[in-house]
């Protein structure tokens, strides 16, 4: 599932790492992209866009940066053995619109493996690696149900303190263009 920042606010960098600081409410949304993880005798991993996503855009990147194939590695490492595996992402959830996209199918690849090859692994033991790889992972590991929770995310990802469900509808616009979270952050920082 999605998400979106019903607040937020940003700290400045902090070094050396460069990353920025967060303390946000994120809900969760009825957008969702599709993740299926499979055990196989060889890796591989796939990802598409899915007949019915509301925007899409050039999947432009390798398939080593992307952030579900970087959990998978993050997952083997913390592990300390293989976990192989076939891993398909059909995406709904636009890429740069801050939706959390990326970042829900790394959690759904760490809650996968743990399921499928770790299943004494906690919540907590899955937040662990989920903070090394992007400060929205650990928040969609939240295992209490199949959709997140509504939750307070403060600093880089790793404090999450869940909140009562807010109710209304929210109307997503998803306009032509996406903004990459690390140009949003570098305007950011250089704004008065």
């Amino acid at each position: 599932h999605a998400k979106i920042n019903l607040a937020l606010a940003v700290g400045p960098p902090q070094s050396p790492s460069g990353y920025h600081p967060i303390c946000s409410w994120f809900a969760p949304l009825d957008l969702f992209d599709d993740v299926t993880v499979t055990p196989a005798p060889q890796s591989s991993f796939s990802l598409d866009w899915a007949p019915d996503a509301p925007r899409t855009s050039p999947i432009d990147w390798p398939a080593e940066k992307d952030l579900a194939r970087r959990a998978h590695l993050a997952f083997e490492a913390a592990l300390g053995r293989p976990c192989t595996a076939s891993i398909s992402v059909s995406k709904r959830i636009p890429v740069g619109g801050g939706l959390g996209g990326a970042s829900t199918n790394a959690a759904a690849v760490l809650r996968a493996l743990r399921e499928l090859f770790a299943p004494h692994l906690t919540e907590h033991d899955l937040v662990a690696i989920a903070t090394k790889l992007g400060s929205d992972v650990a928040y969609f590991c939240d295992t209490a149900g199949p959709v997140p929770r509504h939750a307070i995310v403060e600093g880089l990802g790793e404090r999450i303190e869940h909140t009562e469900a807010v109710g209304g509808a929210a109307l997503l616009v998803v306009p032509p263009f996406g903004c990459a979270t690390r140009d949003v952050y570098q305007a950011f920082d250089s704004a008065p």
